[in-house]
This record gives structure tokens, sequence and C-alpha cells, in this order.
């Protein structure tokens, strides 16, 4: 048997082999539970830190893929803009260019209906000269120069075949104004 002193009210006392190794479980246990409790407090603790940390790093990594997700967007916005600003700038220059091409036509068009007409005024003027040299020449044409122009029409078609039909043949008038009268 030994003998143990308290150390808080300093009796001592005596205690056999299995009261001891009592003592020593109930110390130990006590100790036991409170490293336990120590290291559970710790545990949360360090678990509560790691949850924290990761779920920080999710928030991170999840803000740098928004970021990025956002700058891609933009990039895209970016692009499509560029695009229908292309688009926009080609069909611009194309009714540019297709205005200048109608104006370019219209005047075309005007030039040669006004060369059109100006043939047809000057074709018209020539009609009217035409109109107004037949009317003179029928005002001074009389009977008499009707007949010397169907005289004159005879003889050159008359010549023209005589050498072949009628070799010993001649043409001349055949009025004689001297008796008075007029014979043709």
């Amino acid at each position: 048997m030994e003998q143990i002193k308290c150390p808080k009210c300093g009796e001592v006392f005596s205690v056999d082999e299995s009261g001891y190794a009592a003592i020593v479980k109930q110390v130990r246990d006590r100790e036991f539970r409170s490293e336990l409790e120590k290291m559970q407090k710790q545990f949360r603790e360090n678990q509560e830190k790691t949850i924290t940390l990761e779920t920080e790093k999710i928030r991170a990594e999840k803000d740098r893929e928004i970021a990025a997700l956002k700058h891609d967007l933009e990039k895209e916005r970016q692009v499509a803009d560029n695009a229908v600003r292309e688009a926009v700038s080609e069909k611009e220059k194309e009714i540019v260019r297709l205005n200048g091409d109608l104006q370019l036509a219209e005047q075309k068009r005007e030039l040669d209906l006004k060369t059109l007409k100006d043939s047809h005024q000057a074709a018209l003027k020539e009609k009217d000269v035409e109109i107004a040299y037949y009317r003179d020449l029928k005002a001074r044409q009389s009977t008499k120069m009707l007949g010397e122009t169907l005289e004159q029409h005879c003889e050159h078609a008359f010549n023209s075949i005589r050498a072949t039909a009628f070799p010993n043949a001649y043409f001349e008038k055949d009025n004689d104004a001297k008796s008075g009268s007029k014979g043709d």
C-alpha cells in the first residue's frame, strides 16, 4: 500500500493498487477529456478555417470566372458591334454607289431624251423646209414648166435606150410656134 499526499488539503492517505489505478484512471480520464475537448475545439476551429478558406477560394475562382466571362462577353459585344458597323458602312457605300449609278443613269436618260428630241426637232425642221420647198416649187411651177420637165425626162429615158433599141431614131421638139399656135 502506498501513501499519497493530497496537493490541495495536504492530507496523507493510503491507497491500494486498485484504488491507485482508479485514481490514475480518474485523472487520466479527466485529462483525456480535457485534451479531447481542446482537440475537438481546435478541430472545429481548423475545420471552420478550412471551410472559410475553401469558400474564399471558390468565391475567388468564381469571381475570376465571372470576370473572364464578362471580359469574353465584352469582346464578343465589341466584335458584334464592329461587324454591325462594317456591314452598315458597306451598305452605306453601296447606297452611295447605287445613288451615283442612279444619277448617272438619270443624266444619260435625260441626255438621250434631249438628243432624241433634238433629232426629232431637226427632222421636223427638215420636213418643214422640204414642205416649204415643194410649196414654193408648186407655186413657181407652171404648166409650161411641167411640160418641159416631162419632155426632159422623156428625152433622157429615150437617150438611155436609143443606142440599143432605136439606133436610127432621134428625139426633138415637135412644136412650131411660127404659125401662131403652139402644138404640144
